[in-house]
This record gives structure tokens, sequence and C-alpha cells, in this order.
């Protein structure tokens, strides 16, 4: 069978790079849409227009800006193959996660559908694809919430719910316009990596199918009371057996790297701790780093004693933010010590850009956006969800900085950030 990816000339909004290239887990959207429909049975043939599609045999058809996940597209086909002669449109079944991504998604909303333009088609169904139309496809849901359950304890006063659930699912879906989708395919490209170690030979893979097993049938028996039992130690011994290193890395013996992969010519320092992370070719983790569910794109450094979690830094990037979280910074960037904000005190929704419109992004958790080859300086506080643009250089208030030391200074004097002269000790 053959699945369509349709070109849609995209650039995702902000970085304004072509769609097909944004990096998930350091790795370009268009790759992920290959190994989804590989893992469907699929060849991938792209198309400039659906007009191009003459096939007089099934098949799918999805657009070029579509994240899929390696589970999601066969999960849809073997859901779409129980209809006989009939064809068929991706669908989620609505919830709060939904609604809130809709507005932000080029989707078809029903009351209890949220319906993506992906289809399986089948020519001459019904007369169709000849004498007559071909009929109105089946919206065929496709269950995401599978796998163990991830819960997340926040307060209450912070987030209702008092935690974030997600699951360890091979099942995802999502639309790439904004440097928020990019983020979001990202953290989701992690769960969907961890569902996919149960597939892996040897009694670990068997331990983790059986649990996924048991959490797509129990998946809510996982208290998120802080006083849970913990997990036992093989559990981390069992994310260690994950890792993926590549050639000629050089780790410290104190570095705990659980769950990661890690390119070729990397570098991790002493006493650093990676988790859920993707560090491409050459990355240099420096001394003391924490890094949790976090990629570094090819060639980044991130200086001694950071703090990054759940962020997307792309290639090349001179990373010395000191406190990152849900951040995005592009290619060739530069960050130093500064307040990166993710969440407002107000507890309203962050706003992002969405087609030229500055809209509610439907998450009330968002960090900086720093776009290709820009520079944010120490002694800042950027806003939750502050995006700069690429190319753009971002300084503090020249009152607050001290350019030079004014000339005349001398033992007893105080200078003052923005001062030329110097107040003297009266002497």
């Amino acid at each position: 069978m053959r699945a369509y990816r349709i070109a849609t000339g995209s650039r995702i909004e902000l970085l304004d790079d072509p769609v097909g290239e944004v990096l998930i887990q350091n790795t370009p959207l268009a790759r992920h849409q290959e190994i989804a429909a590989q893992e469907a049975g699929c060849t991938l043939v792209d198309v400039a227009s659906p007009e191009e599609i003459t096939d007089r045999e099934p098949h799918l058809t999805f657009p070029d800006d579509i994240y899929l996940s390696w589970g999601m597209l066969s999960a849809f086909l073997e859901e779409a193959r129980r209809l006989p002669g009939r064809p068929a449109v991706l669908a989620l079944g609505r919830n709060e996660r939904t609604d809130a991504l809709a507005p932000t998604q080029d989707v078809e909303l029903t009351d209890e559908h949220m319906i993506f333009p992906v289809l399986y088609r089948v020519p001459g169904s019904a007369g169709g694809s000849g004498a007559a139309p071909e009929p109105e496809p089946a919206v065929t849901v496709v269950e995401t919430d599978i796998g163990p359950v991830i819960r997340k304890r926040l307060p209450a006063h912070v987030l209702p719910a008092g935690h974030v659930t997600s699951h360890v699912t091979p099942r995802s879906i999502l639309q790439i316009v904004t440097p928020l989708h990019l983020h979001l395919a990202n953290m989701a490209a992690i769960l969907n990596r961890a569902a996919g170690w149960s597939r892996r030979p040897g009694i670990l893979g068997k331990a983790m199918g059986l649990a996924q097993w048991l959490g797509s049938r129990l998946p809510g028996q996982r208290p998120a009371d802080p006083a849970s039992k913990a997990p036992p130690p093989i559990f981390y011994r069992y994310l260690q057996s994950q890792n993926v290193i590549g050639r000629n890395c050089d780790i410290h013996p104190d570095a705990v790297i659980e769950g990661c992969v890690l390119g070729d010519n990397v570098r991790v320092g002493a006493g650093s701790y990676l988790q859920f992370c993707n560090l491409g070719d050459g990355v240099d983790v420096s001394p003391g780093a924490v890094v949790l569910s976090t990629s570094l794109g090819e060639g980044t450094q991130l200086v001694t004693r950071e703090w990054l979690s759940l962020c997307v830094i792309y290639p090349n990037v001179f990373c010395a933010p000191r406190h990152m979280q849900l951040g995005v910074v592009g290619r060739d960037a530069q960050v130093f010590p500064s307040m990166y904000y993710d969440y407002r005190l107000d507890g309203r929704p962050i706003k992002t850009w969405f087609r030229g419109r500055l809209v509610d992004s439907g998450f009330p958790f968002m960090g900086p956006v720093v776009g290709h080859r820009a520079k944010v300086a120490g002694g800042l506080s950027l806003a939750a969800g502050r995006m700069i643009p690429n190319d753009v250089v971002v300084m503090p208030n020249p009152q607050t900085v001290l350019s030079r030391v004014p000339r005349g200074a001398g033992p007893g004097d105080v200078i003052f950030a923005g001062q030329d002269i110097p107040t003297t000790s009266g002497r």
C-alpha cells in the first residue's frame, strides 16, 4: 500500500523553517513521517497536490505538516480496515487536551471528535472514484491514552487538577504550525520512544511490555499522591539499559544517564544528570549539568552547572541560561543567564502567534522561544512564552549595565551602572 504525503509549502512561524525540516528529537519531521509509513507497511510517495494521486488501490493520504508518531498511522490503518470497502478519516476523541489544542490546528471539530486530514482512501468504493463520488469517510477514532500513566503533581493553586497526566503511548498526532507545536511534538516523541522499548528483545523489554499492557488496562491505578510508592531500583537500571550511546563519546564515570540517545563524539562532564534526553553529534555537556527530557542539537555547548527541563535546543547553540524550562532555542543562538518564566501568575493561557494572529495557546505553561542566530544577554526577565525573532539581539536596559569603569575612580568610590562619573567617598 502507498501513503501519499501532500506538500503544503508550509513554514513554521517565527523560525521560518520549511515544515519538513523542523527537528523533533534531532530528527527532521519528514523522517518521522517516513518511519510512520514504514511501520504501517506503506511505501511513502510525495505529491504536490491531491490531484496528482491516481492510485486505483486503497491508500493513505496526509499533509506534510503533520507529526505522526511511529505507532499512529499503523493504528489508524488497522481500525480503518475494519470497515470493508469504506474510506476513513483519522480522529481523536474530544477531551480537555484536544480542546486546548484545537484553536491552533487546521482540524474539523464535531461534538465528539477532533478530525485530522489523514485519510484512508478506497477508490471504487460504492461506485466512488469513477461513475459516482466517493462516499463520506467514516470518522475513525484512534485511542491515544494507552500505556503506563505518568502524573506530575502540581499545587492546585497553580493547576486546578493538581497534576499533569501523560501516557507512555506510541500514538501521537499534531499539526506543526508554531514553535508551541514543535515543542509539544518533541515532548510527545519522548513518550513515543519509551513506548517502543517494549519491542526490544530480552527480559527487560518483555517486562516493559507487561507494564504497558497492565497500564493500558488499569490507567487509573497509579495514584497522584506524593506518598506513592517509589519505583524499585531495577527501574533505574532499566532506564540505563535503554541508553543508546554513539561512537567516541567521553562520559565521566560520575555522570548519570537514563533513557537517553547520544550521538557520536558527545562529552558529558562529571556530576551531570541526563534523563530522557537526545543529544546530537558533538554536544558538550559541562560538569554538574542537569538535563531532563530535552533535546540538544548537534554541536551545542551546555556550560557548567546549567539546568534544562523539557526544552528543545537546536544545533550549535551556546547555552548558558542557568535555568530554563519548556523553552525552544533556534540554531546558532546564544542564551545567557536570565529569568526565563514559563507560567503566568494570573493563570491565564500563554498567547502564541498563529496564522499571523496572536491567540490563546490553550496551555498555561510555555517557556521562551529564541529564534535562529538570536542572542539573549544576561540579567533579563522574559515573560512566559515570549518569542524572540531570528537574528535579534536582546539586551538589558543600559541604565542597569556597567558598560565601562569611569576614569578617575579610586578607593572608596561607588560606581553605579549607567553612570559615567563615580560617586566619591569624600576624599
